[in-house]
């Protein structure tokens, strides 16, 4: 929730996976693919992995979808690969177009060296163990959901997985049922492929991610039991005191994120505060100097400010000025 409270790549992520469930529903539902549908489907996965690579689970999951919708409809294998290399293909191209022309193909390099560090890696950027899963990593990201009251990574894994497997029986025994197993597998694998990355690169912002999945995953879980007859109509004494006890849980979580939640507001003003005025300050000193500024406020790095310019802008004159101007920067 707290990540939730102010624009950022973790509050995207509902954004994402509005997206995400926009395409599925109709790709499971219609009788035939579209192929529009599937070049739209890449675009919505291309986007996805373009603001994060851990939300690369929302490509894969559709990929799944697509080829278990296809599967599960009867579709030669010739007319099966040709949809899924549309879908494949419209997603390499967004992604490749826009990293050749924002970042160039030096960058692309560096980007490409990075996230396999991170693939082959454990911890926060792939920093920690070199193993692909290190149990030690494991161990300590499930110790430390308690704490954390991280618990959307384990409602994640253990409820995406069930989805999953429900999903996959369906598609098996309840053929008439495709589409409620499409969205099942789809969203299954996003909600647990997304908590099995917090868990190998585990930290407390990261599990924001896991959350937007979730919602999703109740709509499967609920197509899921339609499919198999198990309708939830609870009415009188039963319903009112399930409706009371979801009443009682949501109030005592509220009560336990209430400080935090209270904390990260407060400390967001004062910063916004603080931000007024020192940016008189910086006022102050690009009307004595005639040449463009570029600044970062609040970095919690020196790779922000200005090792960010030096290192990332990639603007000569101004890494010449850089280094002219501190003549005691090694």
């Amino acid at each position: 929730l707290v990540m939730f409270i102010s624009a950022s790549i973790d509050s995207f992520g509902f954004l994402l996976n509005a997206l995400f469930l926009a395409v599925l529903v109709p790709l499971a539902y219609e009788d035939e693919v579209d192929l529009n549908l599937l070049v739209l489907a890449g675009f919505v996965g291309a986007l996805a992995y373009l603001n994060k690579l851990s939300y690369i689970y929302i490509p894969i999951a559709l990929g799944a979808a697509v080829f278990m919708k296809l599967a599960g409809r009867g579709v030669s294998w010739r007319r099966h690969v040709l949809l899924m290399a549309v879908f494949v293909l419209s997603l390499l191209l967004v992604v490749y177009s826009a990293l050749f022309f924002v970042l160039g193909h030096e960058t692309m390099h560096d980007l490409y060296n990075f996230q396999m560090g991170v693939f082959w890696g454990t911890g926060l950027y792939g920093t920690g163990d070199q193993n692909i899963v290190s149990g030690g990593a494991l161990w300590h990201a499930i110790n430390s959901i308690p704490n954390d009251r991280t618990y959307s990574v384990l409602i994640g894994l253990v409820g995406g997985t069930a989805l999953a497997i429900g999903g996959l029986v369906t598609w098996w025994w309840r053929p008439q049922h495709l589409p409620a197993a499409v969205i099942s597998i789809a969203a299954g694998d996003a909600a647990a492929l997304s908590a099995l990355f917090v868990l190998k690169h585990y930290g407390g912002h990261y599990t924001a991610g896991v959350a937007a999945t979730l919602p999703a995953a109740v709509v499967a879980a609920y197509l899921l039991l339609e499919a198999w007859g198990l309708r939830l109509r609870l009415t009188g004494f039963a319903g009112a005191s399930i409706a009371a006890a979801s009443a009682v849980a949501i109030v005592v979580l509220a009560v336990k994120i209430e400080p935090t939640l209270t904390g990260q507001l407060a400390t967001q003003l004062l910063r916004t505060q603080e931000a007024e005025t020192d940016l008189q300050e910086i006022k102050k000193y690009m009307a004595e100097d005639p040449r463009n500024f570029e600044f970062g406020y609040r970095g919690p790095h020196r790779e922000y400010g200005e090792g960010f310019v030096v290192g990332s802008a990639s603007v000569p004159r101004l890494t010449y000025e850089y280094f002219l101007n501190r003549t005691r920067v090694d």
